[in-house]
């Protein structure tokens, strides 16, 4: 017999809203319910709703998340146990890129020249296919540094304040001419940057500060 649900608005709940949900307690509820053969709403799968479950946050009219309304409903957190991969950030993966480009690799991380015979991305334990970010953190997880994690990564707040001031990507004035990179392996171009504009204006929320303070700033050419 189908298992047929009337959503009804209570209050108990929805009390989680207010705190965003974590990408590790994403992909843990992820897990639970494919371990379980559930529902994306965490119930059982032929179960058929009259209503919107989804609705609606207390005091808003803003539809609750499938993850917020299953943690309202699951207050005990069954998926707390199981074990999942941590979520690869923008800034690893950006240094990951970086460091691939850097020292000419191809998109496992590996030298360009590299033969494979099987998928390199197979397999989790869940059997599922690695992200090439997994499999490349994966391959140097004996490494007790990681060898993208020193390469600095300019946030792009930075680089739109430099644009949007007449700045180039260094931090000097636009036009500057260069006859070799500026860039060397003891200065990255965040280093170079903040060399630049010691003052940091990219801080400045009352969009006071329109220049880089520095001692010298280049010219343009």
């Amino acid at each position: 017999m189908q298992n047929i649900k009337k959503f009804f608005i209570v209050s108990a709940f929805i009390t989680t809203s207010a705190y965003p949900v974590s990408g590790i307690e994403k992909a843990q509820i992820n897990a639970w319910i494919k371990k379980n053969n559930l529902n994306l709403y965490g119930e059982p799968a032929h179960t058929i709703y009259k209503t919107n479950v989804l609705c609606c946050k207390p005091g808003s009219k803003e539809l609750m998340t499938t993850y917020e309304y299953i943690i309202a409903k699951n207050p005990k957190k069954p998926w707390a146990a199981v074990i999942v991969d941590k979520p690869v950030s923008k800034i690893e993966k950006a240094q990951i890129d970086a460091w691939i480009k850097k020292n000419n690799l191809n998109i496992y991380g590996d030298k360009q020249n590299t033969r494979y015979t099987t998928n390199v991305l197979c397999c989790k334990p869940n059997k599922e296919l690695m992200t090439t970010y997994e499999y490349i953190i994966h391959k140097h997880k004996s490494d007790a540094v990681k060898p993208w994690s020193t390469i600095q990564i300019v946030p792009e707040k930075v680089l739109a304040w430099l644009k949007a001031h007449g700045y180039d990507e260094y931090g000097n004035a636009k036009g500057t001419v260069y006859k070799t990179s500026p860039i060397t392996s003891t200065m990255s171009q965040y280093d170079l940057i903040r060399k630049n504009c010691p003052n940091k204006p990219w801080n400045d929320y009352l969009k006071k500060e329109t220049r880089c303070i520095s001692t010298p700033l280049a010219k343009a050419s």
